[in-house]
């Protein structure tokens, strides 16, 4: 059979049919493409449907890319019959895609089929791949699965480490949500941990299972987000954190949880800088600390997934979940400009190494300057219906390509999703400015969605873009984040991820991965402009082939350049040098923490590769720090990211200072002059441990940012402030970039590095007082690390976003409520005796509130 399938697959025929069908199908879906006039569109689609049925048996993913892309082409023509149709729908079936069968009857592309009018062979064949790809659910129900969520399911019940990696759109968080609910229902209590990359996830995840625990009539669950030990007497408990809360979380002393499931999301981002180094960290220190946890790493499609396994304790079961399974086709498109001829441009699909050229189309006017090719060529191939992702190389630039394609788009009938995108103009103008560019491109539905805008407002723009009410979405490099957005096309120029930095095939491909959604649609769109140009795509042109992502550790990357990593740790860690270079501090700090807690560096599992000479210099110049004893093993090792090196300046600083323990000490921010004690705080830190905390009166100003932050202002009154001290001053300014700037200063200073580095502060500072014996006082040091993540300033507050609120609604509710310390039992109910419909708040902050009390509905009435 190998031999036989091989023969077929290197076949000149089987291979003109799959491109010839290929070709139509993408032609038949961009209406403004003229299309060759050689083109052939004869098939004998009876024909097609028995090779495709063939192909499908094959474990082969080339063989099953071609079985799913003869019996989509079948569904989507026009030429092909019934009888076609039906059995393109047994190839899926076979395919385990029953998905792809469900939307094409959705659809109407298989009128008025059931099983019955299916051959006796057939219905056989149905009824076998049913009961072969359905597991049963803790409810007795059936959970009908693909053929790699089958491997995922099998492995997880028979490993304690796994290792999972498929491609973006086969399905992984579905399974895991359904295993996870399993998990729980065979558990008299758990605790299970789900690490996610961004904050984004943290709450897409965090609603998603939400509904399908909470809600649960049977389930005694809590799901979290916040990094503090729960009070709550549940049975299980399910948390959702990113490396830096899961960090804060371990660290807490009160927390003496073990971890029953880690599952890591997007797990290779252990490579990912200094925030890999924080994940590698954070993964062995549940290892060390809940040993038995059994632990599930999901990636994209890697070539190296064992390599997460690496780290798993001895006699530990371990597994890798992979699959060739193409759940939806995803077609790779080059557009370029016909010579000479500016405002005609031609589209080829391409296949390997060729180019198959489908046809010609027209933009709406001269794409000049350079600027408006892609959103020209997005808007004259784009899908009027929506479902257009185009993406940009920075938050500005996305401003740029959404204006432009306002005025394209002109004013438009209103539809069924007028009201949606005006409440979305309302939360806009309450969340961040009257003035924000957004509040007039959503009317046309255009969006722009960036890393740094409020959670609560891309989380919306998300949600109505998936409906069909935003056209186009211009995305930056939060897409490729793991933000779990899909489309129907994805244009790109030139993508970068980072300023200057051209994106690595692995995430442009995670990127395009992007395109096309299981159970949505039949197929994706990657369209790359100007692919066959270098000055805009590199010396290797548009990718042609599908790279899968080599996972690297950061810390193995960083340890190999061994000359810099002790020249750096020899100079006593420069503080410039760990600012340019963050994973280098990163990597020494993680490295200063397994030595305190009395670990050599060769029982990581990662360092059998690095020479021992090398370790044993990193170790030297480590040890005496630690071996002078100012620092405790805690601080070491419960501030990951930061380097023994700084935590030791500081100290000495402080055994140098006048300052009484009072002056040095963080403050609540309702204290009065608590932004100019922040404001010194920072000019410590920046002095002795990072110099982005800046020079001048820099500092100053960011305590006064991080003291509102922590107070709960909005962004929107952050964002006023800072244009009404323009205007007073008389000073010419660009609304839009003081916008993007405030939003990006807010997410850089008090939502990441000052959580960070205000509690590194704090333990080196107590263990200073302890020092000089002054214990009460080293008590009395307050950590404000959890404020300054969530942005809240009270119990009652953190008890809002405990239940899952966005901060947008958290601190528009706590403005009505008096009492400042309420638990989140107390808040439930306070919100479950409050009608939401009057109250003068904006309709999505309202719509928040519905959806949070419907989730507790039966928590509220029992």
């Amino acid at each position: 059979m190998t031999s036989s399938f091989e023969k077929l697959l290197s076949s000149d025929l089987l291979r003109s049919l799959v491109i010839k069908v290929a070709n139509q199908t993408v032609i038949s879906q961009f209406p403004n493409l003229v299309a060759l006039e050689n083109t052939d569109n004869s098939i004998n689609w009876i024909e097609a449907v028995r090779v495709a049925s063939i192909l499908a048996c094959s474990d082969h993913k080339t063989a099953q890319e071609y079985a799913l892309q003869l019996a989509s082409g079948c569904l989507l023509s026009t030429g092909a019959d019934q009888q076609a149709r039906f059995g393109a729908s047994t190839v899926l079936d076979r395919l385990a895609n029953t998905l792809t069968v469900d939307l094409a009857k959705e659809r109407g592309y298989l009128p008025n089929f059931e099983n019955s009018d299916l051959s006796i062979a057939a219905k056989i064949q149905s009824t076998r791949l049913n009961l072969e790809y359905s597991l049963q659910q803790h409810d007795g129900t059936e959970l009908r699965v693909n053929e790699f969520q089958k491997n995922l399911f099998a492995s997880l019940s028979d490993s304690r480490w796994v290792s999972a990696t498929a491609s973006t759109s086969v399905g992984k968080s579905y399974a895991m949500g359904a295993w996870i609910a399993n998990e729980l229902y065979s558990k008299a209590t758990s605790v299970t941990v789900l690490v996610v990359p961004t904050r984004a996830l943290i709450h897409e995840n965090e609603i998603r299972l939400r509904k399908i625990l909470i809600q649960d009539k049977a389930l005694d669950v809590e799901v979290r987000s916040i990094p503090t030990p729960s009070n709550s007497d549940r049975a299980h408990e399910v948390y959702v954190f990113t490396q830096e809360r899961l960090h804060l979380w371990l660290s807490n002393s009160l927390n003496k949880q073990v971890i029953d499931h880690l599952i890591v999301d997007e797990a290779h981002k252990v490579g990912d800088g200094a925030r890999g180094v924080l994940l590698q960290q954070a993964l062995e220190l549940v290892e060390s600390k809940s040993p038995e946890t059994q632990v599930v790493f999901l990636s994209p499609s890697t070539s190296n997934p064992e390599i997460l396994l690496q780290d798993a304790p001895d006699g530990a079961k371990c597994a890798v979940a992979s699959s060739n399974t193409v759940t939806v086709l995803q077609n790779l498109l080059w557009a370029t400009q016909v010579d000479l001829q500016p405002k005609q441009w031609k589209l080829a699909l391409v296949k390997g190494t060729t180019n198959e050229h489908l046809g010609t189309f027209s933009l709406p006017a001269d794409p000049s300057p350079e600027s408006k090719r892609l959103t020209f060529v997005a808007y004259a191939l784009g899908d009027r219906l929506g479902s257009n992702i185009i993406y940009a190389n920075g938050a500005s630039e996305a401003e740029k390509y959404c204006q432009q394609l306002y005025d394209l788009v002109g004013e438009g009938a209103e539809d069924e999703f007028a009201q949606e995108r005006k409440d979305i103009a309302e939360l806009a103008k309450s969340s961040v400015h009257h003035d924000y560019l957004l509040v007039k491109l959503i009317e046309r539905g255009i969006a722009y969605h960036y890393g740094n805008m409020p959670l609560m407002l891309r989380s919306e723009i998300e949600s109505l873009f998936e409906l069909g009410g935003i056209k186009y979405l211009v995305c930056t490099s939060t897409l490729v984040e793991g933000v779990n957005t899909a489309c129907k096309s994805i244009f790109m120029r030139g993508p970068k991820k980072g300023p200057g930095r051209r994106m690595s095939e692995s995430d442009f491909w995670n990127l395009a991965g992007r395109a096309g959604r299981w159970g949505r649609e039949f197929q994706g769109n990657i369209v790359c402009v100007d692919a066959a140009k270098e000055k805009i795509w590199g010396p290797k042109l548009a990718p042609t082939e599908r790279a899968h992502y080599k996972i690297r550790r950061q810390a193995v990357e960083v340890v190999s350049e061994s000359n810099q990593l002790i020249k750096y740790i020899e100079s006593g860690a420069p503080r410039d040098e760990a600012s340019s270079y963050p994973a280098l501090e990163s990597t020494v700090a993680y490295l200063g923490a397994t030595l305190s807690m009395g670990k050599p560096l060769s029982s990581l599992a990662w360092t059998s590769s690095v020479d021992t000479s090398v370790l044993d210099r990193i170790t030297n110049n480590i040890m005496p720090i630690i071996n002078q004893g100012l620092l405790s093993k805690e601080t070491i090792a419960s501030n990951p990211g930061i380097s023994i090196f700084a935590m030791q300046s500081l100290f000495r600083h402080f055994q140098e200072s006048e300052h009484t323990p009072e002056e040095l000490s963080p403050v609540l921010p309702s204290s009065e002059d608590a932004a100019k004690q922040y404001g010194e705080i920072f000019r410590r830190i920046s002095q002795e441990m990072n110099p982005d905390f800046g020079k001048g009166r820099f500092p100053y100003a960011m305590g006064i940012l991080t003291v509102n932050w922590m107070k709960g202002f909005p962004v929107s009154r952050i964002i006023k402030k800072r244009l009404d001290n323009l205007s007073q001053k008389g000073t010419e300014f660009d609304t839009q970039k003081q916008i993007r700037d405030t939003l990006s200063l807010i997410e850089k200073f008090p939502r990441f590095l000052v959580p960070r580095y205000i509690s590194c502060y704090s333990s080196v500072l107590k263990d200073y007082l302890v020092s000089q014996g002054k214990n009460e006082q080293a008590e009395n040091v307050i950590d404000v690390a959890v404020r300054l993540e969530l942005g809240v300033s009270n119990e009652t507050q953190i008890s809002l976003t405990a239940l899952g609120l966005s901060r947008t609604t958290a601190i528009a509710i706590s403005e009505l409520i008096a009492a400042d310390n309420l638990s989140e039992n107390e808040v439930l109910t306070w919100l479950s005796k409050r009608s939401w419909s009057t109250a003068t708040l904006p309709a999505l902050v309202k719509k928040e509130i519905d959806r949070c009390l419907s989730i507790y509905s039966n928590r509220l009435k029992s």
